[in-house]
């Protein structure tokens, strides 16, 4: 079996239909932080100017950008940013937990990914895959890379799921479970 020119495409991931990441912790994260009055992106003694001088943000649209990035769950976000917005960790973890749940299920149903990526070196390389399960999308790429490649080909499912597949060894997963973790001045909801 191999790999033409003409299946290559750009980079994608795969979606898992139904499942939004943090979905649950996201709005809880978002009610807390427009309960803080904003009047036309101008603030007006609110705890945000606390937050904008106490990270050194001397012009409000990068501050602005930096919330909509906190308020995103996506990168580290400063627990003096959570106290500003009196985010309650009890409610919190309820959350994460109904979060955590719904990853489960998801991650208990059929999965059928539509594409597999190659790296090798600085560069990726994406092509589709047969309409078939899982367990049978992992057999096709152990047979393509058994005859083309010695760089490792992923199976990616955004903000779930990733699968590395070697030539000769078992895959191996790299889970994306909802969770809070600490560090220093900064909570991560992926590892930090």
């Amino acid at each position: 079996m191999s790999i033409s020119l003409s299946d290559l495409i750009p980079h994608k991931s795969n979606q898992i239909a139904g499942y939004d990441r943090l979905y649950h912790t996201r709005r809880y994260f978002m009610g807390k932080a427009l309960q803080i009055p904003c009047f036309k992106k101008r603030l007006i003694g609110t705890r945000y100017e606390e937050i904008q001088d106490f990270y050194g943000y001397k012009y409000m649209q990068k501050f602005f950008n930096q919330l909509k990035q906190w308020n995103s769950l996506r990168v580290p976000i400063p627990v003096r940013y959570l106290e500003a917005i009196e985010i309650d960790y009890k409610v919190l973890e309820f959350y994460l937990e109904i979060d955590h749940e719904t990853y489960l299920d998801k991650l208990n149903e059929p999965h059928y990914p539509k594409y597999a990526n190659v790296r090798s070196g600085i560069h990726t390389v994406t092509f589709e895959l047969p309409n078939v399960m899982e367990g049978e999308a992992i057999s096709y790429m152990r047979e393509v890379i058994a005859g083309e490649s010695k760089a490792p080909f992923y199976i990616e499912y955004e903000d779930f799921l990733t699968i590395k597949i070697v030539s000769g060894e078992a895959p191996v997963y790299y889970y994306r479970i909802p969770g809070l973790h600490r560090k220093g001045n900064f909570y991560c909801f992926t590892e930090c």
